[in-house]
């Protein structure tokens, strides 16, 4: 995991299914600055459909919402930045846009069990994509010993 915090999907009318989980997770209780990214375009949420119908082979929904995050490790102050939320069997994907051109990412399954990409900050949404199911494919296959692409085949 990164030196970010987990997002907070924000309670204004968009409610998740990581709501809960998330609520557990935060633990700062700053008025978050707002974002200068811009909230996702329908070209970016395009790419996301399109990248998870890749990898799943079947419509993932995803739901769109704010995060609280801390852009850097020294801010001691949280900024609502747009965010992506998707959960697939146990897993829960977020993807948070800090400004116009840049990412962040992590899956996690319980509020203990969080995990990131190594990578902090991505330019280019694909790469970021790609990277956190590259991850969550190989932390399945590492730890639970499941091919995530075929057992994915056989829920369709």
């Amino acid at each position: 995991m990164g030196e970010w915090d987990i997002p907070y999907p924000s309670t204004d009318g968009v409610s998740c299914g990581a709501c809960k989980i998330a609520s557990v997770l935060y633990s700062k209780h700053q008025i978050p600055a707002l974002c200068m990214a811009q909230e996702f375009t329908e070209a970016e949420i395009a790419t996301i459909r399109e990248l998870l119908t890749q990898r799943f082979r079947k419509d993932i929904e995803i739901q769109l919402s704010h995060s609280d995050v801390a852009l850097s490790s020294d801010q001691d102050f949280l900024t609502k930045c747009p965010t992506v939320f998707w959960h697939v069997r146990d897993a829960n994907f977020v993807v948070t846009k800090t400004d116009n051109s840049s990412y962040r990412t992590q899956f996690f399954y319980t509020p203990h069990d969080q995990f990131g990409t190594g990578v902090e900050v991505y330019g280019d949404l694909k790469q970021c994509i790609d990277a956190v199911l590259q991850s969550q494919s190989e932390y399945e296959k590492k730890n639970h010993g499941v091919d995530t692409v075929s057992a994915e085949r056989s829920f369709d």
